[in-house]
């Protein structure tokens, strides 16, 4: 095998240089293990040629030839080839590199590979040139040739060629039998229409640009394609070749006012080539073709003149670099006229892949292990496509139709491809890695084409996303520690730049959003506690209620200093740090809900708590005693860490991204806050001797506070239940059980009227029963399970269709024009799920959404995610909820809703934002016709 090159056709090989993405050719250093020196300078190897007295053997190679990888990787690495390189110079000399290029005229080279020999004194010795694949047998023949030409040792004795052996083996392309062909060509009308201009016809490739249309009229849509035939068994390539080759090239010039779309590529065809080299490409002939609009201002009787550039690399046992450069002209006339090659473009049209979310009956997941790559990093992702309907899904029977082809584009090479079909899914693990010399900015795309037979009917579908590429200092995604600019990914909104934050007003925030947090629900149930308290000591002396109410502060503020411990701790080890990011921890979660469970046990009067030997005044033990006071402090604040109220989101956004004494004044703030409405009534008993005495309506009132707190353990046994596994939460339920009867077990033979002996035994018996259910039945295995993403959200006046979260989705919606709406929620924040019930899931917001064709997307924060955790960080917002609109018309320009959202404020907003734009105006209605191609 060998790729051919006629000397005229320098200034393609020079031009396609820069669109080299196949793996490289062998280097020096790659064949160093093997034994042999090779230069990579081609003057230099001449310079140690005439100054050793050696004679010089000369490899000439290119990124694109597969023949030359063949040459490298199989012969010159043979064991009884590399002992003959002994007493040459040896030289690999890169053809597309430009000190190279003179080279090709130098010693009319036509073809590659091209191995020679030099005498020493750089004289070329023709007879021994090789311009084509030789295996390891032949080539020994061919090196014991040159070194008694140049009077060199004999080396060994090398395995001559078996009897019958074929030195060069079939380097077909394809697998053995017939090669596919297009499933239109049959059917094609005649080209000889067409003008010269707008064929070109070069060796094993004839090229040829045509339209749909006869004539073009002001404001229609009509296509525009290059058509390239190729001889038989002779192939081009896809827009990623694989393992190598190179990508067609297809630019199509309109004049100014045309719109265009980007080039709509049919779905390709594998080859396997030698050295377990798998490229996609299209062989017999292929349709690349873009939609086109014209100006609605288009004059009638003129002529337009459209071009079209295209590059190719054609190969078969040998590869051909080849161009064309078309053009047509078309007249324009008030009225449109198919063409006579319009059925052309109808049968190539159900060739190009259409991507999963306008894929009727089949849903998709894209997922990968990190949002961005350094150069020469590896990337993971795994595709998965799902039949909603088909009964299942099958393969196509020709080899050369593969269930998925990877698309990895412009800087990422596929180094792992696992592809598994079980009824009705697809599953594509897929590894990559990003090329040394990629950028260090930008993206790249990743995913592929999967082709399935769904009950008899071929399935074309796309499914991919998007990988940022980022500096070695990148570190967890995030900005670079260098104080470079921030990274994101291509279509990710950037919040607009704020002035400076002034300290004192966010401490004046945090106090103020302290107080607020009382009236929030997720602390109101704490707070009917303290109301029951409140009630009881109304009799009681203004010193001792003020005691409690100093309890009290202290509970809440041990607890926020905790809390600002925890995160000055986990901010030192590079930890992200969100407001309640504790109730994503199911042991947390847990833990809470036996304590809130308990509580409700206790104001049922299944228990009062009487530890031993602690008989105190029957006041006092009626309110629990100053510990339980401080207890409650303690509990109101871990209740309170799930909402944020207004004002606390930014004060608690600036505290912390700042230092260790900044944090501890801001969350000292917030407790101070929580803290001052009850400490303000222990202080003052005036106040609280205007609450009703003691009487029956007393009993009442804590059993309507024990279902309160009943409902909040509902509510975090619902967090639980999203994760861990069904089996964890019905033994967490269980414990729960076993807690009850515990209470029961200490409530009905532990009072105060119990001995000190039987108080001891009983409280000891009901603790030991509560360690052993714990032990048995605590085994909380996350809930690692997934399910199959949401890629297709809308809106009707009757329903919300989530779509989940990804940033990558986000930037392809807003690449479209998508107007996107995103909650940020979370099952422990009970302040989303109010804004959710309240406000967004209403028929009034829903009709709007609709009528707007805003894609709904919810980010859902119950478990830690790193992408929405990165996305709250952009924001300055501590935690959930967050509400961000992007605009259809302005991606870049998001607006940021408060926390607490009103039905109004919601509509107005989205009234702001405007309509979706569709995808390039949905190219122009895609819907006008089924003319379009799907996408």
């Amino acid at each position: 095998m060998f790729c051919t090159r006629r000397p005229r056709m320098l200034t393609t090989a020079l031009l396609i240089v820069p669109l080299l993405l196949s793996q490289p050719h062998a280097s020096a250093a790659e064949n160093d293990s093997a034994g042999p020196q090779w230069l990579e300078n081609y003057e230099e190897a001449v310079r140690r040629g005439k100054e050793q007295n050696k004679p010089i053997l000369v490899d000439m190679w290119a990124e694109w030839c597969v023949a030359c990888k063949d040459l490298a990787r199989t012969t010159f690495t043979h064991s009884n080839v590399t002992p003959l390189f002994d007493g040459f110079v040896l030289v690999k000399v890169d053809m597309d590199a430009a000190p190279n290029a003179a080279l090709w005229e130098k010693y009319a080279i036509s073809s590659l590979p091209q191995v020679f020999f030099l005498k020493p004194d750089g004289t070329a010795v023709s007879e021994l040139t090789l311009s084509q694949f030789e295996s390891p047998e032949a080539f020994v023949g061919r090196m014991t040739k040159a070194r008694a030409a140049f009077s060199l040792t004999a080396v060994g004795a090398a395995a001559p060629a078996a009897a019958g052996a074929n030195p060069e083996p079939n380097l077909n392309n394809a697998p053995s039998g017939a090669q596919p062909t297009s499933p239109t060509r049959l059917a094609y009308p005649e080209f000889s229409d067409l003008p010269p201009s707008a064929v070109a016809h070069q060796p094993h490739v004839a090229a040829r640009l045509f339209t749909d249309v006869a004539e073009i009229a002001p404001g229609s849509q009509f296509r525009v394609g290059v058509h390239l035939t190729l001889s038989p068994k002779w192939h081009v390539y896809w827009k990623y070749p694989g393992d190598s080759g190179l990508p067609t090239r297809i630019d199509i010039q309109l004049p100014d006012g045309f719109e265009k779309s980007p080039i709509w590529w049919p779905s390709p065809k594998r080859y396997s080539e030698r050295g377990n080299l798998v490229t996609y490409g299209y062989a017999d002939d292929v349709l690349f073709f873009t939609d086109v609009v014209a100006p609605s201002s288009l004059p009638a009787g003129s002529q337009i003149d459209i071009g079209a550039a295209v590059q190719w690399l054609v190969c078969e046992n040998n590869c051909l670099p080849g161009r064309a450069n078309l053009r047509l002209a078309v007249p324009t006339a008030n009225g449109e006229t198919k063409g006579p090659l319009a059925p052309v473009f109808a049968g190539w049209h159900q060739q190009v892949a259409r991507p999963i979310v306008t894929t009727p009956g089949f849903q998709g997941r894209a997922h990968l292990r990190d949002s961005v790559v350094v150069q020469g990093g590896t990337i993971a992702g795994t595709f998965e496509i799902q039949a909603l309907n088909a009964t299942s899904l099958e393969a196509p029977k020709d080899d050369h139709l593969p269930v998925f082809v990877p698309v990895a584009i412009p800087s990422i090479t596929t180094t792992k491809l696992d592809i598994a079909l079980s009824g009705k899914i697809v599953r594509v693990d897929w590894e990559g890695r990003l090329k040394e010399d990629a950028p260090t900015s930008g993206t790249s795309t990743v995913g592929g084409v999967f082709r399935v037979i769904a009950d008899g009917q071929e399935i074309l579908t796309e499914l991919s996303t998007e990988v940022t590429h980022a500096p070695a200092s990148l570190v967890s995604g995030l900005a670079p520690t260098d104080g470079g600019s921030e990274i994101r990914a291509v279509g990710e909104p950037s919040p607009t730049p704020t002035e400076p934050i002034n300290p004192w007003l966010m401490f004046v925030f945090a106090f103020l959003g302290g107080i607020i947090l009382n009236i929030m629900p997720c602390v109101l149930p704490v707070l009917s506690i303290k109301a029951i308290g409140l009630v009881q000591q109304s009799g009681e002396d203004p010193k001792t209620i003020w005691y409690h109410g100093l309890a009290y502060w202290a509970g809440v503020m041990v607890s926020f200093w905790v809390l600002a411990a925890a995160v000055i701790g986990l901010k030192a080890s590079g930890e992200l740090v969100q407001w309640g990011s504790q109730f994503q921890n199911p042991w947390f979660v847990t833990t809470l809900a036996a304590i809130v469970f308990g509580f409700g046990l206790s104001l049922f009067g299944v228990f009062e708590v009487s530890m031993p030997g602690m008989q105190m005044a029957a006041s006092a033990t009626r309110v629990g005693g100053f510990g339980g006071s401080f207890f409650t402090g303690a509990f109101a604040t871990l209740l309170g860490t799930p909402c944020t109220a207004p004002l606390l989101a930014p004060a608690m956004a600036f505290a912390l991204s700042q230092n260790a004494p900044t944090i501890v004044v801001s969350f000292s703030l917030v407790g101070m806050g929580l803290a001052l409405p009850f400490v303000i009534l222990a202080r003052f008993p005036r106040l609280v001797h205007r609450i009703p005495k003691r009487g029956p309506w007393l009993e009442h009132f804590k059993h309507i506070m024990g279902f309160l707190m009943m409902a909040t353990a509902i509510w975090l046994l619902d967090v639980l239940a999203q994760q861990v596994t069904p089996r964890s939460f019905v033994l967490v339920v269980a414990f729960l059980g076993v807690l009850a009867l515990a209470s029961w077990i200490y409530g009905r033979f532990a009072g105060y009227a119990a001995t000190r002996t039987r108080q001891w035994v009983i409280t000891l018996g009901a603790l030991a029963l509560i360690i052993v259910g714990a032990r048995l039945t605590l085994v909380l295995e996350p809930n690692t399970g997934t399910k199959p993403a949401s890629l297709i959200g809308g809106v009707t006046p009757d329903e919300i269709t989530w779509r989940d979260f990804s940033p990558t989705d986000i930037a392809t919606l807003q690449q479209q024009g998508q107007t996107v709406f995103i909650d940020f929620t979370a099952a422990w924040c009970i302040t989303c799920k109010a804004n959710e019930n309240a406000v967004i899931d209403t028929a009034p917001v829903r009709t709007v959404m609709a009528e707007l064709s805003v894609v709904p997307v919810k980010a859902d924060f119950t478990n830690n995610d790193k992408n929405i955790a990165d996305w709250l960080q952009r924001f300055n917002s501590p935690g959930v909820p967050l509400y961000i609109i992007l605009p259809g018309s302005r991606p870049n320009e998001p607006i940021v809703l408060p926390q607490i959202l009103t039905t109004d404020g919601l509509i107005e907003q989205l009234r702001a934002a405007g309509p979706s734009r569709g995808e390039a105006q949905a190219l122009r209605d895609e819907s006008a016709s089924e003319r379009l191609p799907p996408g």
